[in-house]
């Protein structure tokens, strides 16, 4: 069995969202050019969103085009953050 120590940045991230919120579309997916893994969370109308893992801290953005917003670098703060907002979003663009 692994520890929680063994996974990196990104499987963290993964399981902290996934445990606050299930319903959520959440993958790994590595990127082409560095390798490197992020994490997309989608729900409903809202994202997805890119997060990855940069000096210490988490960082997400919607589009390829758009700036990095800075999260905080605890997993699960970070999951809170990025939870919020979408599930926000998503109630406001609901038809």
């Amino acid at each position: 069995m692994q520890t929680p120590e063994a996974f990196g940045p990104a499987e963290r991230l993964y399981a902290a969202v996934r445990e606050r919120a299930p319903k959520l579309a959440v993958a790994i997916a590595h990127d082409d050019e560095t390798g490197l893994p992020h994490v997309h969370v989608t729900a409903g109308y809202a994202g997805p969103w890119t997060v990855r893992w940069k000096g210490g801290r988490y960082q997400g953005r919607v589009l390829e085009t758009d700036p990095w917003t800075r999260l905080p670098h605890d997993p699960g703060e970070a999951a809170e953050a990025i939870v919020d907002t979408l599930q926000t979003v998503d109630a406001s663009q609901r038809p």
